[in-house]
């Protein structure tokens, strides 16, 4: 079988070392009853390991090229799925299994932000994730409140899943090599998602906070408060009445408490009738 050659347009930095590939599939646990979907197979070096060890296996690629290596090379063991993983339907797929299941990839560095957030979108059917991606993103979706890299990421993450970062991996274990460090994250998701019905909502207002990272949030809200006809005086007397003192902090002090807490208190302010 002729190896494809790998494409920048596509973010493609195939994984080769067959170790590093081993240690990644570990991190899945057992899967020999789970249901696996494998996002962007590439040349298939995790994919070797996946197709013995899970009962359903599955994997999206977009590479017409790679579909046809990876057909050829595993015949029949392997369902693949040739088409954009941001367009993928995650529920059709989940419930086709009757199962929530557990994801893998050597993701794109160019849309691994948006791989996340179709991730976050779709909580409910996912039970774990196992992704690579580049170090600094890793960093910033595992972060916690009162760090640099605390944003928009690591709240949307914090929703709906325990993120944690098992181990780096050097740009030689890739072809071709990044500039970068790469870092394996996993992802456990909640079994109960207990914001589900409330996500876009919480990160609409989460994105607001972080819009201006430098201002207060009394200041950096404004407009949003503005959009949703909230009183803002009203808004910090019940902060007061609770002994919150969120409007003069910055985003990156809340923590996912903070925000959900100051969700709530906006969502029950009285709306600004204007004449």
């Amino acid at each position: 079988m002729k190896k494809i050659a790998p494409q920048k347009s596509l973010g493609q930095n195939f994984l080769t070392n067959k170790t590093i590939a081993a240690r990644i599939v570990d991190l899945l646990g057992d899967i020999s009853s789970e249901t696996v979907l494998e996002i962007g197979p590439g040349m298939g070096v995790l994919t070797e390991f996946l197709v013995e060890r899970s009962k359903n296996f599955a994997a999206v690629e977009i590479d017409k090229r790679a579909v046809e290596f990876l057909r050829d090379k595993f015949a029949n063991k392997l369902k693949i799925i040739n088409t954009d993983i941001l367009k993928f339907d995650f529920a059709d797929f989940a419930q086709s299994y009757s199962d929530r299941i557990q994801v893998i990839g050597n993701i794109p560095y160019n849309i691994s932000t948006e791989i996340f957030f179709r991730l976050f979108e779709n909580a409910n059917y996912i039970e774990k994730a196992v992704l690579t991606v580049q170090k600094e993103v890793a960093q910033r979706v595992a972060s916690s409140e009162g760090t640099k890299t605390y944003g928009i990421t690591s709240v949307a993450a914090r929703l709906v899943a325990v993120p944690r970062i098992a181990f780096d991996i050097s740009a030689g274990s890739f072809f071709p090599a990044p500039k970068v460090t790469s870092s394996v994250l996993v992802l456990d998701f909640y079994e109960n998602q207990k914001y589900k019905t409330k996500y876009n909502e919480i990160m609409e207002l989460v994105r607001a906070c972080f819009s201006t990272r430098r201002k207060m949030l009394k200041n950096a809200i404004q407009n949003y408060l503005n959009l949703k006809k909230i009183d803002i005086q009203k808004l910090e007397y019940d902060l007061k009445e609770q002994n919150l003192n969120y409007l003069s902090k910055r985003a990156e002090q809340l923590s996912l408490d903070d925000f959900f807490k100051l969700y709530e208190i906006i969502s029950k302010s009285k709306v600004v009738e204007f004449s």
